[in-house]
């Protein structure tokens, strides 16, 4: 086997570990919480941080870790405005084009929707329009307790759920399994 293939098995190797999947990909190190976070398997997940904690990155991380290891999910990353649904659809077009692992294992980018090679789709979106006409195997809610919408959504007829909220911003009551903590990563102040 040649130096590359070798190195292209390795890379495969590390991206079936969710941990060592985010600092390859994403290049953040994630705190002791966040790490329990990305190992975790409950149906319904709050995390719980102030503005600063990684909340998004690490929930981003661990939705593009479960699209390129599940074969044919759907995942939807529900975000609170349009602002912020452009700003991560960005960020998401400027990491897989700047990652090879990504661009071998991407079928199609645009629009919001990533498709990948394992059959798995990842939907950024505001509205839950089209989340409630057939429920996604994972439900990403960021910054929950901000959403106009969140009371709309049956949340016990959904699979996987989960949802992030800034505790200094809005009080959220889910019925969950699984709390996580995030502290802010820098000083606010």
């Amino acid at each position: 086997m040649d130096f590359e293939r070798e190195m292209e098995e390795k890379m495969r190797t590390v991206f079936k570990k969710p941990i060592a999947f985010t600092i390859a990909t994403l290049n953040v190190e994630p705190t002791p919480e966040q790490a329990r976070f990305l190992h975790s398997r409950g149906k319904r997940t709050v995390i719980e941080g102030e503005e600063l904690s990684g909340k998004t990155t690490i929930m981003m991380a661990k939705a593009l870790w479960l699209a390129l290891n599940e074969k044919g999910i759907t995942i939807a990353f529900v975000v609170k405005d349009e602002y912020n649904k452009k700003k991560l659809i960005l960020y998401l077009k400027t990491l897989t084009l700047n990652n090879w692992f990504f661009k071998e294992r991407i079928i199609t980018n645009q629009n919001g929707m990533i498709t990948f090679d394992t059959g798995s789709r990842l939907i950024v979106t505001t509205g839950l329009e089209e989340v409630q006409k057939k429920l996604p195997d994972y439900l990403f809610f960021d910054d929950a307790g901000q959403h106009p919408q969140l009371k709309k959504l049956d949340l016990k007829k959904a699979g996987n759920i989960i949802i992030s909220y800034n505790p200094e911003v809005a009080q959220l009551e889910v019925e969950h399994n699984d709390l996580f903590k995030f502290e802010p990563l820098m000083n606010n102040a």
